[in-house]
């Protein structure tokens, strides 16, 4: 569903606590909660960019998750909890479980505590807590978890703060794989090299991917997450095939106007620049995108998972392609003057 679209009415009006809703996904979740007829609550941090929620100052609700008290606040009044809060880059695994582990847990505490009748807790997690997953052997959701990041591993145990503090509270956990589609600002760098006209590709093998469709994943933490059978389960949620890195660029390209050059760079080289990313991190405020700790994620035969139990539930989850998702996204990023 698209920004801006009158949403369909139904007759149970719950109000929704969006955590991180001023992030890429979180926009999509506030516009997904108004088109499942429910009130979005934003809850962002002081000095967010809040253009575009649709919310009246008076309607968001401010709030760190290093701060009991603060979120104790946020979560008084409201009737479910979407949490997408978190980091996605840092320098160290005590930064990432700062945020992505303790943050869960501070959140649970203030919800117990506050909001003791919630009807549900969404937790927003990835498939980076559970590990790579190739086409032949697809990441579900009875599988062992073996994150090979400090962000997975953040992740993973944010999962298990939920499943052990929340108590009574009813709780289900959605893992996507990559998340795109307007707003996007990382896929975004695939578009723009895209345009250039040169990708390069890491290996001589094939990586295949999952991807979800950002208003599609949105949808589906609604669909999911009020679904009366879910309490207490975990969900993949992606399109229905996956994507070799060098098809996922050549949609890409054509969404683009201009399928681009893939020459493959061997491993070699991709360690090499894993370890200057490394070294220079000290030197800069914001982390680098590749260092040696996110090379298991570089170089990792694929990251795919399978949705057939969330589809089992809600039979068009993720349905949108990525030719069709592509080309919406590059055409608003072009509106918005991003490519």
């Amino acid at each position: 569903m698209a920004y801006g679209e009158e949403p369909d009415r139904r007759p149970e009006l719950l109000k929704i606590l969006v955590t991180g809703a001023s992030g890429f996904i979180g926009r999509h979740v506030v516009q997904s909660v108004r088109e499942h007829g429910q009130e979005p609550i934003p809850l962002v941090r002081r000095g967010s960019d809040i253009r575009g929620l649709g919310v009246e100052p008076e309607g968001l609700r401010y709030a760190d998750l290093r701060d009991p008290d603060a979120l104790e606040a946020a979560v008084q009044g409201v009737d479910a909890v979407i949490h997408l809060g978190g980091l996605t880059r840092a320098k160290t695994l005590k930064a990432f479980r700062e945020v992505n582990a303790r943050g869960v847990e501070r959140l649970i505490v203030a919800c117990r505590r506050a909001a003791p009748d919630l009807r549900r807790f969404v937790l927003v997690s990835s498939i980076a807590a559970a590990g790579p997953g190739t086409p032949d052997r697809p990441r579900r959701e009875i599988d062992p978890c073996e994150p090979v990041t400090p962000y997975g591993r953040s992740k993973l145990e944010g999962e298990q703060a939920l499943r052990e503090g929340a108590g009574d509270l009813p709780w289900t956990i959605v893992r996507p794989p990559i998340v795109y589609g307007p707003g996007e600002r990382d896929v975004l760098t695939l578009f723009r090299m895209c345009l250039k006209g040169l990708v390069p590709v890491v290996g001589f093998r094939d990586q295949h991917y999952s991807i979800v469709y950002g208003p599609d994943l949105a949808d589906a933490l609604l669909d999911l997450g009020l679904h009366d059978d879910t309490t207490g389960q975990t969900y993949f949620v992606a399109e229905p095939r996956s994507y070799t890195y060098r098809e996922l660029v050549g949609v890409i390209g054509e969404a683009v106007g201009r399928v681009p050059r893939r020459p493959r760079v061997p491993r070699l080289l991709v360690r090499l620049l894993a370890a200057g990313g490394t070294m220079a991190q000290g030197l800069r405020r914001r982390p680098p995108f590749l260092t040696l700790a996110k090379l298991p994620e570089v170089l990792a035969d694929g990251w795919v998972c399978t949705s057939d139990t969330a589809r089992a539930l809600v039979p068009d989850v993720a349905g949108t392609s990525l030719a069709e998702g592509a080309g919406k996204t590059a055409a608003w990023y072009r509106e918005q003057g991003w490519l």
